[in-house]
């Protein structure tokens, strides 16, 4: 008998706040200034071949960090802009942080569960947060028509995933064609 392990708890997130020295050089560095962090970690793939991976979303009061990342978008026929309700910059990769967003090779029950627990943690976040906004760039190129798959974006048949109601998801964009967007309700 083969055993797959996919561990997710209700609203496990770690909380923390970081501060660092300000780099007047790099206004788009995480580590500029004090920032909310929240985490995840969850379980993708059998005991034996899987990986432990990490969802980090980080709260952004910063526009020139939405328009670095998705370049000047406009909703509803204005700028994107930071919502009161808050946005979060989404980030994740294996969670002992050594991998450096490189490809990892995944067989499709492993791909699912990563893709069920990226979209578990999101969904979550979410409940907890009533974000208006979540961003994030795709690390390398090829994850772009995974996240367009994830997203609903494209016309082939898309994974059934825990879905925040009433969103608005962009895709592709900013200077590289790889930014993303889900504007929610709390817009």
């Amino acid at each position: 008998m083969r055993w797959s392990l996919y561990s997710w708890e209700w609203h496990n997130f770690d909380q923390e706040s970081t501060e660092a020295e300000t780099d007047e050089f790099d206004q788009y560095n995480f580590d500029a200034e004090k920032r909310d962090v929240v985490t995840r970690e969850f379980w993708a793939g059998s005991l034996a071949t899987g990986h432990r991976y990490a969802i980090g979303f980080v709260k952004s009061e910063n526009h020139s960090m939405l328009n670095s990342f998705l370049g000047n978008v406009k909703h509803n026929g204005k700028s994107l802009t930071i919502p009161e309700s808050g946005a979060w910059v989404v980030s994740f990769d294996l969670a002992d942080g050594e991998n450096s967003h490189e490809h990892v090779e995944l067989d499709p029950r492993a791909l699912r569960h990563l893709v069920d627990g990226v979209a578990s943690a999101v969904y979550d976040h979410y409940n907890v947060s009533k974000a208006g906004l979540y961003f994030w760039i795709a690390a390398r190129e090829e994850l772009v028509s995974i996240y367009d798959k994830a997203l609903g974006l494209v016309p082939e048949r898309t994974p059934r995933l825990k879905s925040l109601p009433l969103t608005e998801n962009l895709n592709q964009l900013g200077e590289h064609r790889r930014g993303y967007a889900i504007i929610t309700k709390y817009y």
